[in-house]
């Protein structure tokens, strides 16, 4: 692999750690500092035959590590599971059993298009999502009803609450903090960013 093409490769692995998805090629010419996005598609596409990229039409910005996905690789080899152990109770103790079963966490956080937000204050508490938990969020630009979404609001303020499309000309976000009263917006200043997969919580031990 030419320097220029590992340096390529670098800034790539980089901003799709950062940002869940891949730059594009203007993006990557310009963190690389280069002038002309021709070099970059040169660049790109030589590391695409070498195997260190996949064209991906279905991932966003087109472009996914080689080794983002255990496409082409042996069974288990490349995944990140951890074992699923069974139940265990918060409330009446019950019966210890043996789950057998194990947790995909590559399928859960690598997935393309998965990033990972703080959340800051508590008008999602009702649902369990509590200040400081961490969410994992998939990048979409459109919800359904019902979904948790990241809203950016007049492209300025970004939050995640409940969607509900009133009509065509209103969309509401809804707190789920019964302390709390929805918020109506015109459909022209929110822009969807994402919709919650899961959260984590970290405790101190």
């Amino acid at each position: 692999m030419l320097p220029n093409e590992q340096r390529v490769l670098d800034i790539i692995r980089s901003y799709i750690s950062a940002h869940g998805y891949a730059p594009t090629m203007a993006e990557i010419a310009r963190l690389a500092g280069y002038r002309a996005r021709s070099q970059v598609h040169g660049y790109v596409n030589s590391l695409i035959e070498q195997g260190h990229l996949i064209r991906e039409p279905r991932a966003r910005r087109g472009l996914r590590l080689a080794d983002s996905s255990s496409t082409g690789r042996g069974e288990g080899e490349g995944q990140l599971c951890i074992p699923l152990q069974g139940r265990i109770a918060a409330g009446q103790p019950i019966e210890a059993l043996p789950g057998g079963e194990e947790l995909d966490l590559q399928q859960l956080f690598l997935n393309d298009g998965r990033y990972l937000l703080r959340v800051s204050g508590d008008s999602m508490v009702d649902i369990g999502l509590f200040d400081g938990d961490i969410a994992v969020i998939e990048h979409r630009e459109t919800a359904q009803n019902g979904e948790i979404v990241v809203a950016l609001v007049d492209e300025q303020e970004a939050t995640v609450k409940r969607f509900q499309r009133l009509s065509a000309e209103q969309v509401e976000l809804r707190p789920e903090n019964r302390t709390m009263q929805p918020m109506v917006y015109a459909t022209s200043r929110v822009r969807i960013q994402g919709v919650l997969v899961c959260s984590l919580r970290m405790y101190n031990h």
